[in-house]
């Protein structure tokens, strides 16, 4: 007789069978997890938003100050020009335009430089340190007028415009502030930049000379001595304007280039250099160009 027990229901009620359908069920709280999140991210969008905080502009000012010092020259030019957003046209705007000129200057960007120092100006045109903001444009123009990545030079066959824009800045700033601390300097960068254009124009009429082109050339050498009297190879000049009149076949102008020559530098004693190639050594720096063809001194502020 086969023996079929009935299974212990009181035993076997608190287990199930592994891998029962109870473990692929959810907890009951998961439920509402959806709805919670709903309900939070619409609590998050209903509320008001928050206001932004500016920081003062004096606070930001003195921050991009003190980042100049320590030559985090980018950090301190983006706080400045915050402070020129918000307080466009008012003293303090001014003053963080001329502080991002001054930066430039260190990173050695003249033109950028320059024109921060002339957002200054315009809007402060009678300030007491117009006379430094000047003098620092001229500074900007002397320095950009160096050539070089390894050896700065003045190259004389290079773009002479930042020496003709210095020359009309210090004409402007003698005028106003003849005896400003700053004109021993800007006389310097005057004379650098007037010799440059001068070296210039010379390298121009000798270009046109060599070439055959005579009478271009005669009217570089004559433009030359006009106006930069003060140049100190103008002997050079006179020679060569003497013989681009005689190849050009204008003896009357060269006769009296001719006569002028022998009255300012030989003294009527000596003679010009023979027709032909051009003189081969470069006189010593002669201040007789000071005189003008009449033999009377020229008088220049500038000097």
């Amino acid at each position: 007789m086969a023996l079929n027990p009935q299974p212990n229901r009181k035993a076997n009620a608190g287990t199930r069978p592994a891998g029962g359908p109870w473990r692929n069920r959810a907890p009951g709280w998961l439920i509402f997890l959806p709805a919670a999140l709903a309900l939070a991210l619409a609590a998050t969008g209903c509320q008001a938003p928050q206001p932004d905080v500016k920081i003062p502009a004096r606070i930001l000012y003195l921050e991009g100050q003190m980042q100049e010092d320590q030559e985090l020259y980018s950090e301190a030019t983006t706080k400045l020009k915050t402070v020129v957003e918000q307080n466009a046209g008012s003293r303090l705007g001014n003053f963080a335009n001329l502080k991002m000129g001054l930066i430039e200057l260190k990173k050695e960007e003249w033109v950028t430089a320059e024109s921060y120092f002339r957002l200054f100006l315009s809007g402060n045109a009678n300030s007491h340190l117009t006379p430094f903001v000047l003098f620092q444009i001229m500074k900007a123009h002397h320095e950009n007028s160096y050539t070089g990545l390894f050896v700065r030079n003045r190259e004389i066959d290079r773009d002479m415009e930042p020496n003709r824009q210095l020359i009309r800045e210090f004409k402007r700033f003698y005028f106003l502030f003849p005896n400003s601390m700053y004109s021993q300097q800007v006389r310097e960068y005057f004379r650098a930049a007037r010799e440059s254009i001068a070296e210039h124009e010379r390298l121009v009429a000798d270009y046109y000379y060599d070439r055959g082109l005579y009478n271009a050339a005669a009217s570089r050498y004559l433009y030359l001595l006009r106006n930069y009297p003060f140049y100190q190879d103008s002997e050079y000049a006179l020679e060569m304007l003497i013989r681009s009149y005689r190849q050009n076949v204008q003896p009357a102008a060269a006769e009296e280039m001719e006569r002028i020559y022998q009255r300012i530098y030989k003294n009527g004693s000596a003679q010009t250099p023979p027709q032909g190639e051009k003189k081969g050594e470069k006189p010593p720096p002669m201040m007789v160009s000071g005189v003008d063809l009449e033999g009377k001194e020229r008088s220049f502020k500038g000097e």
